[in-house]
């Protein structure tokens, strides 16, 4: 009787043990998926909306746009630059690629970036050979924060670099910025899934040329996107694109989560869009995305609603992903299995103490 009501008590003990370690076990393994430390400073990036008419006519406002985010680079903690696409007006035309290039070179080596190219970089058998020349993966794979790259099977292997991501991490957060051509065919989709289930346990930003209209309603690939990468993959929270002249946004909730998709181009301004671009400063102390636009060109900010606006996004929040569940699963198997040994020791004592018994109760009555 003793043994077995030491068996019980020793079963209690690791049964209460295990409930309480299990909570604290799940607090340690989810806040070591890309958890934010909610006292980190706040950062800031840049999306560069359609730069076809700066690099057609106006180059000075596209060298301007670039320098000034060098310049601003520490004091706004610039830490991610987005080129929407549509780098240049006329793919065919080099001089419009060579003005590109000297105004995307200021950020070479200085500011993380990552660029797409659009419809009027791509041509008729959607190919973008000036595209490749000037913007080819060679040109980023010295840096640590380049990814990868792909591009359809139905171009030649020697343009390899219309799709592509980067990493990079601000706040506390790890971060991956996956950049698509204008509507990406389903082999792209696919090579993007991909990518996001190797890097689930970052938080991530896509990029593409044509998502929404001026109305907010997806367009050209944005359905596609959204269905095959968004909706499946939980660490997606924000899409940047530009294309269609205007701005414009929409927020879809998806199971407990936001999802940010914004417009921004500004073609249609007087020189191509007077250097307008957009900030979005994340504030992980507020939880908070401020986002701003902006013309260094003009020194001036455009302040109406659609243009000036704030997005509640949780910073110190995890990112959940399969792995935890694996983790559990795996903790809750060792807990059964040290539960089941237990067991099986305390049975097989208290069999051996009923077979001794006897024995010793003969011996004393002998006695």
């Amino acid at each position: 009787m003793r043994t077995n009501h030491v068996g019980i008590v020793l079963l209690s003990i690791l049964l209460v043990t295990s409930l309480i370690t299990l909570p604290s076990f799940i607090i340690t393994i989810t806040s070591q998926i890309a958890s934010a430390n909610p006292s980190a400073e706040n950062f800031t990036i840049v999306a560069l909306p359609d730069t076809q008419y700066y690099s057609e006519r106006y180059p000075w406002i596209f060298e301007n746009q670039t320098k000034w985010i060098v310049q601003n680079e520490n004091e706004k903690n610039i830490v991610f630059v987005a080129h929407l696409g549509d780098i240049v007006d006329d793919y065919w035309e080099d001089y419009e690629w060579q003005n590109a290039d000297d105004a995307m070179s200021i950020l070479d080596n200085k500011v993380p970036y990552g660029i797409l190219p659009g419809n009027h970089d791509i041509a008729p058998d959607l190919n973008a050979p000036e595209y490749e020349n000037y913007f080819p993966p060679s040109r980023y794979e010295g840096y640590s924060y380049w990814g990868g790259s792909y591009d359809s099977y139905s171009v030649p292997a020697s343009f390899p670099n219309m799709n592509n991501y980067q990493l990079f991490s601000a706040g506390g957060m790890d971060f991956i910025a996956l950049n698509l051509q204008h509507d990406p065919p389903t082999d792209v989709l696919a090579w993007a899934d991909n990518v996001l289930s190797k890097y689930s346990n970052r938080r991530a930003i896509i990029s593409t040329h044509a998502y929404l209209d001026a109305r907010g309603n997806r367009l050209y690939g944005g359905p596609s996107i959204w269905k095959i990468l968004v909706v499946p993959h939980k660490n997606v929270f924000l899409v940047l694109c530009g294309h269609e002249a205007g701005e414009a946004g929409r927020i879809d909730n998806l199971d407990n989560r936001k999802v940010y998709q914004l417009l921004s181009d500004y073609q249609d301004l007087p020189k191509g869009g007077n250097g307008y671009l957009r900030t979005m400063e994340f504030a992980p102390r507020e939880n908070t995305i401020y986002v701003r636009t902006y013309s260094p060109y003009l020194n001036q900010y455009m302040t109406g609603s659609d243009s000036q606006f704030e997005l509640f996004y949780p910073m110190n929040a995890t990112v959940a992903t399969a792995g935890v569940g694996i983790y559990l699963l795996a903790y809750a198997g060792v807990v059964v299995a040290i539960v089941v040994m237990i067991a099986a020791f305390l049975i097989h004592r208290a069999r051996s103490s009923q077979k001794v018994l006897p024995s010793v109760s003969w011996a004393a009555r002998k006695g």
